[in-house]
Order: structure tokens, then C-alpha cells, then sequence
């Protein structure tokens, strides 16, 4: 699962034919830990959807976080270029903090969003 909180550093996606790529990088306690998944399309909902999502994870330390980055985003542009959509790519340094962050976040197209009360 994907952690939108101030460990990140940055969040990717990409449209697939049928699928899509969405990939983060965050760091905390010296480890940078990359978490991407594919998502198999099998309707067309955002949620309560029957659609297949195959997560993958992996632990790096820290210092190594900047190639992560650049590997990530390299991923990304070579997927666009295979028949994938636009890449997107959003880095909280970026941003003054994690509110703005999700500001932004929540307007990208691939994005869908509810907001529930908690009880």
C-alpha cells in the first residue's frame, strides 16, 4: 500500500492499454522503500471494483534513495514510450509541506477520491 504522509518522495503513475503503474518512494528510519503496483482493468469504477492489483515492494537504505528516484522515473518515461500514456510524477520537495502535496495529488486525472466521517 501507498503512504501519502511526509516519508515521501515522490509518486508516479502511468496509464497501460487495460492497466496502469502506480509506483511511490518514500524514507524513513535510514531505508528508502519503493511500493508499486499494476492494476488490471476489468471495469470501468473507481471503487468496490473488481479489477486485480498486483503490489510489489522493495528496502533499500537511504543513500541510495536519489538513484531510486532516477531508476523510478526512468521506468516511467520508458513505459509512456512502450504505449503507455502520459507519465506523471509528483516529488513533495516540491511542495511546502504534505497538505499541498495532496492539493496537487487530488487534481491529477488518475486520482479518485471520497472522504468519509469518521465515527
Amino acid at each position: 500500500m501507498i503512504h501519502l504522509n511526509e516519508n515521501l518522495v515522490g509518486i508516479w503513475f502511468v496509464g497501460l492499454p487495460g492497466s496502469d503503474w502506480l509506483a511511490s518512494v518514500s524514507k524513513v528510519d535510514g531505508e528508502a522503500t519503493l511500493v508499486y503496483r499494476f492494476r488490471y482493468h476489468v471495469d470501468d469504477k473507481s471503487f468496490d471494483s473488481e479489477d486485480r492489483k498486483n503490489w510489489y515492494q522493495c528496502t533499500i537504505p537511504a543513500s541510495g534513495v536519489e538513484r531510486l528516484v532516477d531508476d523510478v522515473r526512468t521506468l516511467a518515461k520508458l513505459m509512456e514510450l512502450n504505449g503507455g500514456e502520459e507519465a506523471y510524477e509528483l516529488l513533495m520537495d516540491d511542495f511546502d509541506d504534505v497538505d499541498a502535496f495532496m492539493d496537487q495529488f487530488k487534481q491529477l486525472p488518475f486520482v479518485s477520491y471520497k472522504t468519509e466521517k469518521l465515527q
